[in-house]
């Protein structure tokens, strides 16, 4: 949605997946644009210390925490960029869905995961491990430039044949052989 105005990050909320990270980086690009929001889909234990931060920096009407939800389908296509900022990760399904809901991708470049999905400069960025200033930089980089948002977006699909159903298959077999 070339409209939207939504980031949006989603998983349980634990201190490794980073979200006390979303209310930094928040503050430095969300003050300056006050038609966006940051949507985290999730519940977990980090919850009140998340809300604490937000409520600390002022940005309650901007960093949203709707809990579980039960529709994601409807937060995917209508958010404008999904962000990961997570410590570590396996395969991170939800990159996966944002993916193919062609939304542009931030992450960071961690161990696993992220660089198996993210094509760097082709449909998101992955980001040093942990630099919340660069993180934060190429997120207002999207959320103002709204061409380069589509041109992500087109280009979500880049990279996604390996993890087609026929790819998997495949692969299985030959370890099962």
């Amino acid at each position: 949605d070339l409209h939207s105005r939504t980031i949006l990050s989603v998983g349980h909320l634990l201190r490794n997946k980073g979200y006390h990270r979303v209310v930094e980086m928040g503050r430095k690009i969300l003050p300056s644009r006050p038609d966006w929001k940051w949507v985290i889909c999730g519940e977990g234990p980090e919850r009140p210390a998340l809300e604490q931060a937000i409520r600390d920096t002022g940005l309650e009407q901007q960093i949203l925490l709707p809990g579980l939800v039960k529709n994601m389908d409807e937060y995917y296509r209508t958010a404008a960029i999904q962000v990961l900022t997570s410590d570590m990760e396996g395969l991170p399904m939800t990159l996966l869905e944002g993916k193919g809901h062609h939304l542009p991708l931030v992450a960071f470049d961690i161990m696993t995961g992220p660089s198996d999905i993210i094509d760097e400069g082709i449909n998101g960025y992955l980001i040093e491990p942990f630099d919340l200033d660069a993180m934060a930089e190429k997120i207002a980089a999207l959320m103002d430039n709204p061409t380069l948002r589509k041109n992500y977006s087109e280009n979500s699909k880049v990279g996604m044949e390996k993890f087609s159903k026929p790819t998997i298959l495949n692969g299985w077999n030959e370890v099962l052989k």
